[in-house]
């Protein structure tokens, strides 16, 4: 899933395709595209300047946030949604580190919970 800031509409055509480059990247992870997903595609985005560039994982219900600095991808932040298991089993110091949305930082005002992207499960 691509995004873009008013600014970049213009890569926009009448049926809402985008031909250009996003100003960010939201990617997720599946067995068959993992491999791709992490290296290829990663490196491509980087190269063509995606300013943001998100991994989700659905199976291990994290998101990788990666930000680019000097034309370099960094590692801005890493999310988890935590079980009650696992958020029970999280020391006192990790559990106030524990942070439940994510700022998108090419928008000022938007920000995404983490239990909205992993509001489903293959728990069942």
């Amino acid at each position: 899933m691509g995004l873009l800031t008013k600014e970049n509409y213009s890569i926009l055509n009448w049926k809402g395709a985008i031909y250009g480059v996003p100003d960010m990247v939201v990617e997720v992870l599946s067995p068959s595209t993992r491999v791709r997903d992490l290296t290829v595609k990663k490196d491509a985005y980087e190269t063509n300047g995606v300013k943001e560039y998100w991994i989700v994982d659905p199976y291990m219900k994290t998101v990788d946030v990666y930000v680019l600095h000097d034309g370099k991808y960094k590692l801005e932040n890493s999310y988890a949604k935590y079980s009650d298991y696992d958020f029970e089993n999280l020391t006192d110091e990790e559990k106030s580190a524990v942070k439940y949305e994510i700022k998108v930082s090419i928008l000022d005002d938007l920000y995404v919970k983490i239990d909205d992207i992993f509001s489903w499960s293959y728990d069942s």
